[in-house]
């Protein structure tokens, strides 16, 4: 995967879901794939270049080339979202606004309830454990952190994100 500068990320934005079907992580990584391109890998091993689209993730390109890209992942009943490269925070939140569509979608074509609760994490850990609510985050301004053993800012966390319809 391509190397970045955690500075440069955003933290991630986890939609956690009280059960997560298997095939629901497909639909979304295929319809991030019909949008963005898909970012590209130089191979060493093999001297070609390959996409990057693994097993639970995906990485794209946002402007059309590798410099601010979206990742996409999947752990267990969570689906997170994190880009790399500062210059697109201000389409965060509408990126976002947009996969909530798109879930809302999803259960309307296949009539499933399928619910999530959206929560967030450092930029630098593990998204899968010791998330932290968008409720939680608003009313303090300070969060402990388990894997840092230290406290984040909670604007530093939600303000990439902050145009998520919830959050205005």
């Amino acid at each position: 995967m391509t190397e970045r500068k955690l500075a440069n990320c955003t933290s991630w934005l986890c939609l956690v879901f009280d059960f997560l079907p298997p095939a629901f992580f497909n639909h979304i990584l295929a319809w991030y794939i019909k949008q963005y391109n898909v970012s590209t890998i130089f191979d060493k091993r093999t001297r070609t270049k390959r996409n990057a689209l693994y097993r639970q993730i995906g990485v794209f390109d946002l402007n059309g080339r590798d410099r601010d890209q979206l990742v996409v992942c999947e752990g267990p009943n969570v689906v997170a979202l994190q880009v790399w490269n500062n210059s697109v925070y201000s389409r965060c939140g509408k990126m976002a606004n947009k996969v909530f569509e798109f879930i809302n979608s999803i259960q309307k074509r296949y009539s499933m309830r399928v619910t999530y609760t959206h929560s967030f994490k450092c930029k630098d850990e593990n998204f899968t454990m010791n998330q932290e609510t968008l409720g939680a985050l608003l009313i303090q301004q300070e969060y402990w952190c388990s894997e840092h053993n230290k406290n984040h800012k909670c604007d530093d966390i939600v303000n990439p994100w902050k145009e998520i319809e919830e959050i205005k």
